[in-house]
């Protein structure tokens, strides 16, 4: 936590000859570790902005080298202290700053926008002897904030030279670089290379430390049902065997192909799904019928990714959806940071009107009669698709079985009885699946013929809609009614964060809008660290800051993770110099 102590050999060399004496030391679990890890990625991976600045006298960059010690003065070990204090005592409630101390190596003075700082050195304080130690790595940063503005400052907007070649050749390059950016400051600006020590802070809107402490508790547990079938995949743990289920799906779209037609399928009946397409594959259209088919089988969704374009476009699709020329008011909520909160409640607070008008009676006889029909229709195709995944997932333990046969004859370490005995076993169990296989040819040209009423589907959900929104003013969500109705629209945004954190507040939610949609870490602000929904859908899983992606995972039972790893990586400003020294703390 930025504190410094000299290394201890004869206490290592004694842990080294008594393990079971110091066992303790190794009580922190793999999961521990990771999540550990994870978070303090999380504090580190935030533009950092300037907050503060003292000037030392008579320091000589050069002279502060590795590994030596600088005499504290008493002011500037107080101010010291109480950054570390501020680290270790951080209390989140709207913004949570994260302060460590840094000793400047190369910035920008700006007087309208402050220090910007460009490379700088973490600075470590000895308490024991009031000293400070410049840590060995160099940092960078690609981009600060402006404290007093919010506004972004870019290293780019001083040099065309990439950030990445920037960092990798700028002790070979240094004094060329350093007069690009002066060739490109603002008036007033200037480069500034005084050593002297300040406070980078990284500031995130939420904490995710409260999120992670409640998947330790469920990590100590040790009850399979404990973790969602995510966080079971995440951190390794075998998930409970289960073959594919036989949920309808339904889909908008006469033209699904079989890949888009399985994907729904299996999002909806396997307990982790791991979609990968490039653009252009129909990963939306997919997505748009998971949420359609789920909608069908009465379960809460999640729907998720790290930015807000990419949920926007989800949704687009939604809103254009028609039954007899009527827009179909599908039942959800576009939640996320306060202003999309707030635009939401506008939406539907503008929309309370339209379902008091309708006909309860009327509307809950023929959603029923729609849905049986749709029901009926589907259930041969929901059993063809059901046989043709189960078809494949045998034929795949049937080949492991194979090979687990090939490596028994060829180890060297077995004698002939023993392969015999272990090969009968495996044979056994091959031709137990064998028997299982269907009785009759089922392959991708069966599927392909598969028909969707997709007029039907849009009857469908039109009702079912009209089911939630009828939901939404009923005696029984009154509560929820009451803070939509609100005029002042900042209380109601007050009131709506805090009404949704509880959780009936949740089940009244999720009872007239099962379908919630919000960036992952924003996901924070929707109920209690428990297994809230049945399914999570992260589009563009692999853009998604890991450590920010468990906040979701850990709040759905089931998965289903969709991207492309080809595409872009999440862009993180933590260094690379930053993350192997955590990744060797926490390895």
């Amino acid at each position: 936590e930025g504190s410094f102590h000299e290394k201890q050999d004869h206490l290592i060399e004694r842990i080294e000859e008594n393990p079971d004496e110091f066992s303790f030391l190794n009580s922190i679990d793999f999961e521990d570790k990771v999540l550990k890890y994870y978070l303090e990625c999380y504090n580190y991976d935030n533009e950092p902005f300037q907050t503060n600045y003292t000037m030392i006298d008579d320091i000589d960059m050069d002279s502060f080298e590795d590994g030596v010690l600088l005499q504290m003065s008493d002011e500037v070990y107080d101010q010291s202290v109480k950054t570390l204090q501020a680290q270790l005592n951080l209390k989140v409630k709207n913004n949570a700053i994260y302060e460590r101390i840094v000793l400047n190596h190369l910035s920008i003075y700006s007087p309208a926008k402050g220090i910007i700082p460009i490379a700088f050195h973490s600075v470590l304080v000895d308490i024991k002897n009031k000293q400070l130690v410049k840590d060995t790595t160099l940092e960078f940063s690609p981009k600060s904030i402006v404290f007093s503005s919010d506004n972004k400052v870019l290293l780019q907007n001083y040099t065309d030279v990439d950030f990445e070649h920037f960092k990798a050749t700028f002790e070979e390059k240094r004094d060329e670089y350093i007069e690009s950016i002066k060739a490109n400051l603002s008036y007033n600006e200037k480069v500034d290379q005084r050593p002297y020590f300040m406070k980078i802070a990284t500031r995130y809107s939420i904490s995710l430390k409260d999120e992670y402490g409640s998947i330790q508790n469920k990590l100590k547990i040790e009850v399979p049902e404990s973790l969602t079938a995510g966080l079971t995949s995440f951190f390794g743990k075998k998930l409970e065997e289960t073959r594919s289920g036989k949920k309808s799906i339904i889909v908008d779209n006469d033209k699904i192909n079989v890949n888009q037609m399985r994907t729904v399928f299996n999002a909806i009946n396997r307990d982790v799904l791991y979609v990968q397409g490039p653009p252009g594959t129909g990963k939306t259209v997919s997505i748009v019928n998971i949420i359609h088919s789920s909608l069908f089988n009465e379960q809460t969704v999640l729907v998720t990714t790290n930015n807000n374009e990419a949920v926007d476009n989800i949704f687009e699709k939604i809103n254009r959806l028609k039954f007899n020329g009527v827009q179909i008011r599908y039942p959800y909520l576009r939640l996320g940071s306060d202003l999309h909160i707030a635009e939401t409640l506008n939406r539907v607070s503008a929309g309370i009107a339209y379902f008091e008008q309708i006909d309860e009676r009327v509307t809950r006889d023929e959603f029923r009669r729609v849905k049986t029909r749709l029901r009926e229709m589907m259930a041969p195709s929901t059993s063809l698709i059901a046989d043709f995944e189960n078809k494949l997932d045998t034929e795949r333990r049937i080949e492991i079985l194979n090979q687990l046969i090939n490596v028994v004859t060829m180890d060297p370490s077995l004698d002939d009885t023993q392969k015999a005995s272990q090969t009968i076993d495996l044979e056994a169990q091959i031709q137990k699946y064998q028997q299982e296989l269907p009785d009759y040819d089922i392959d991708e040209t069966v599927l392909q013929k598969i028909e969707f009423d997709s007029e039907l589907v849009k009857e469908y959900l039109f009702y079912e809609s009209l089911q939630h929104g009828k939901a939404l003013i009923s005696p029984k969500n009154k509560s929820l009614l009451e803070i939509l109705k609100m005029n002042e629209k900042k209380e109601r945004l007050k009131e709506f964060k805090k009404f949704i954190k509880t959780d009936d507040g949740f089940d009244m939610l999720t009872e007239c809008f099962p379908i919630i949609a919000s960036t992952n870490i924003s996901v924070l602000k929707i109920g209690n660290p428990n297994k809230l929904f049945d399914l999570l859908i992260m589009e563009e899983a692999s853009q998604c800051s890991t450590g920010v992606a468990l906040v979701p995972m850990n709040r759905c039972r089931r998965a289903c993770f969709i991207g492309d790893p080809n595409q872009l990586q999440p862009v993180v400003n933590i260094s690379d110099e930053r993350n192997q020294l955590l990744r060797n703390v926490y390895k």
